[in-house]
C-alpha cells in the first residue's frame, strides 16, 4: 500500500474541489442556482437582482477553474506517485494558481454586472 503524504493529501483536496467546482459551474448554467460557497459573504443568492446574467458570466469561468483543479490534481497525484519530476509539480501548482487568481479576478469584477 502507497503511503500518502502531505503533498498527496493536498493534491486529494485540489481533486475534490474540481469535481465540486465541475458540479457546481454545470449547476449554474443549467439551472441557475448559485452556491453559496461561490459568493461573497455580503451577498446573498436571494436577493441577487440578476441571477440568471451572473450564473451565466460566471459557470463557464467556474467550469474552466474546475477542469484545471481536476487535471492539476490528477497530475499532481500521478507525478507523486509514478512519474516522480520535480518540474511537473512545479508546473502544474502554477497554473493551478494561475487560473485561481485569474478566476478571482474576473468573478470580482462580474459582481459589478
Amino acid at each position: 500500500m502507497m503511503d500518502i503524504g502531505m503533498g498527496g493529501m493536498i493534491d486529494l483536496l485540489v481533486l475534490a474541489c474540481g469535481l465540486y467546482l465541475v458540479y457546481s459551474a454545470v449547476s449554474m448554467m443549467n439551472g441557475g442556482d448559485i452556491p453559496k460557497p461561490l459568493l461573497p459573504a455580503s451577498v446573498e443568492p436571494a436577493v441577487m437582482r440578476e441571477k440568471k446574467e451572473f450564473s451565466r458570466l460566471v459557470g463557464k469561468k467556474t467550469l474552466v477553474l474546475g477542469i484545471v483543479a481536476l487535471l492539476c490534481g490528477a497530475l499532481d497525484l500521478a507525478n507523486e506517485y509514478w512519474i516522480k519530476n520535480s518540474y511537473m509539480n512545479l508546473f502544474s501548482s502554477g497554473l493551478f494558481v494561475g487560473v485561481a487568481v485569474w478566476y478571482c479576478v474576473s468573478v470580482k469584477k462580474s459582481y459589478g454586472k
